[in-house]
C-alpha cells in the first residue's frame, strides 16, 4: 500500500507539474500579447513624430522657396556674389585718392552705406574708401534724380516716368508712373515717394510705394503744384511742399501725410516765400527751405517757426541730421557768403561769414556740413566749429560726402578729405 500511495503521489505530482506548465504557457501567451501591443503602440508613436517632422521640413522648404521667389532681386546668384564681394572686399581694392572720375558730366554725389555714389549723365558708380569701384550701372535717363538712404538707392527720370530702386549689390527694380516725375525720395526702410504731374486734370499727384514697389498711398491735388517730397526714415510719414494761387497771390504749402492711412494730411501755409526743398529732421519735425525763409514744423502742432533772410539770397542748402544748413550771400556780389545753421527747434545754432568764393555745399554724417570754396573745402560741425583744408585739384565743380569725409570733384579727378 505504501507503494501505491507513492505511485499516486507521483501521479498527482506529475499531473500538477503538467497543469503548471500549461498555466505558464497561457501566462506567456498573455505576456507576449501585451508585449506585441506595447511594441505596436511604440511604433505608431515613432511614426507620428516622423510624419510631423516631414511636414515641418516640407513647410520650411516651401517657405524658403517663397522667400527666394519674392526676394529674387536680392537672392539671385549675381546679387549674392555682388553682396559677398562688397561685404568681404568692399569692392575693387582701388589705388586710393585722388582718382579719375568715370562717366560724363557729374549730376550728383551722395553717400550710400558709407560708400560714395557718383551719378553722371550716363552712369551710377559706387566707390569705396580706396576709390575702388563697388558697382556701376549704366542708365539712359535724360535728367536723372538720385536719392539714397542707408544702403538703398533710388534713381528716377525727371520729366520721365521711370523709377529704379535697389539695395547696394542687388539688381535694379523698376516702377513706372503714369505722368512725368517732378521729385522723388527714398527712406531707410526702402519705401519711396514720387511726385508727378497729372493726366487726369489735376495739378499734381504724389504716390508712396513700399520697398517692393507696391502702391501704399496715392494723393491727388487740383490746386497745388508740388516742388519737392520727402519720406521719413521708417517710411511712416511723407512730407510735400508746393505752391498754389490764393486770391491772386502765390501761397506755399507744406503737407505731412501718414503713409498707412487715407486720412487728411496736416497742412501749413504762408505767403511771400517759394518753398523748394523739404526733409524730415526727426520723426516729429519737418524742415522746409524757401527762397526768402525756412520753416521748422513740429508735426501735429498748429504753430511752426519761420526763419527769414529776405535781405540775402539763398545760394545753397543741405540737411544734416536734425539741422538745416543754409548758404546766403548779399545781393549784388559774387564773393563771400554766410553759413547759417538752424536746429530742429527752429533756433539759430551758428552763423559764420566767409570771404572766399562759393562753389558747392553738401552735408555728411555726424552732423557735418561741407562748404567748397575756390580754394578750400571747409568742414563745419553741428556746433559751428570749422576746419579748412586746401584743395589739391583744379577746376573744382562739386562737393560730396563719404560719411564723415568730403569728396571734391574737379574736371577730371576727385579727391577725398578726412577731418
Amino acid at each position: 500500500m505504501a507503494r501505491r500511495n507513492d505511485v499516486r503521489i507521483r501521479k498527482a505530482h506529475v499531473k500538477t507539474k503538467t497543469d503548471s506548465s500549461a498555466n505558464r504557457e497561457y501566462e506567456n501567451d498573455e505576456v507576449a500579447e501585451v508585449a506585441r501591443s506595447v511594441a505596436e503602440r511604440r511604433m505608431e508613436r515613432s511614426k507620428k513624430p516622423k510624419s510631423k517632422k516631414r511636414l515641418i521640413i516640407l513647410a520650411i522648404i516651401l517657405l524658403l522657396g517663397l522667400i527666394v521667389y519674392l526676394r529674387w532681386d536680392v537672392l539671385n546668384p549675381v546679387s549674392v556674389f555682388n553682396w559677398g564681394k562688397i561685404v568681404v572686399t568692399g569692392g575693387e581694392s582701388g589705388d586710393g585718392f585722388p582718382a579719375k572720375a568715370e562717366g560724363s558730366s557729374v549730376v550728383k554725389m551722395d553717400s550710400v552705406s558709407n560708400q560714395l555714389a557718383l551719378l553722371t549723365g550716363n552712369t551710377l558708380t559706387v566707390y569705396n574708401k580706396s576709390a575702388g569701384v563697388v558697382q556701376t550701372e549704366n542708365h539712359n535717363f535724360a535728367s536723372p534724380i538720385l536719392s539714397t538712404a542707408g544702403n538703398h538707392i533710388l534713381l528716377a527720370e525727371m520729366g520721365g516716368t521711370r523709377i529704379q530702386t535697389q539695395t547696394l549689390g542687388s539688381a535694379m527694380k523698376e516702377v513706372n508712373t503714369e505722368s512725368n516725375i517732378m521729385a522723388a525720395d527714398i527712406a531707410g526702410n526702402g519705401s519711396f515717394v514720387v511726385a508727378t504731374g497729372s493726366s487726369k486734370s489735376y495739378a499734381s499727384e504724389v504716390i508712396c510705394y513700399s520697398k517692393s514697389g507696391k502702391e501704399k498711398l496715392h494723393w491727388y491735388s487740383s490746386d497745388i503744384l508740388v516742388m519737392d517730397v520727402a519720406i521719413r526714415n521708417d517710411g511712416r510719414q511723407m512730407a510735400v511742399v508746393g505752391v498754389q494761387s490764393n486770391q491772386g497771390a502765390t501761397e506755399s504749402k507744406l503737407l505731412v501725410f501718414n503713409t498707412s492711412s487715407n486720412n487728411e494730411p496736416t497742412k501749413y501755409g504762408g505767403t511771400g516765400v517759394l518753398l523748394c526743398q523739404v526733409e524730415f529732421l526727426s520723426n516729429s519735425v519737418v524742415g522746409a527751405v524757401g527762397d526768402t525763409e525756412s520753416w521748422v514744423v513740429r508735426v501735429g502742432k498748429n504753430d511752426f517757426t519761420k526763419i527769414s533772410y529776405t535781405d540775402k539770397k539763398l545760394i545753397g542748402c543741405a540737411f544734416s541730421g536734425s539741422q538745416i544748413g543754409l548758404v546766403l550771400q548779399n545781393y549784388g556780389t559774387t564773393t563771400g557768403c554766410e553759413l547759417l545753421g538752424i536746429s530742429k527747434s527752429g533756433k539759430e545754432d551758428f552763423s559764420i561769414d566767409f570771404d572766399e568764393t562759393y562753389q558747392s555745399f553738401s552735408s555728411g554724417s555726424y552732423g557735418r556740413f561741407f562748404l567748397l570754396t575756390d580754394s578750400n573745402v571747409i568742414m563745419c560741425n553741428s556746433s559751428g566749429k570749422t576746419k579748412a583744408i586746401a584743395t589739391e585739384i583744379g577746376g573744382l565743380k562739386v562737393c560730396g560726402t563719404f560719411a564723415g569725409d568730403a569728396v571734391v570733384l574737379g574736371l577730371t579727378a576727385m579727391n577725398c578729405y578726412s577731418f
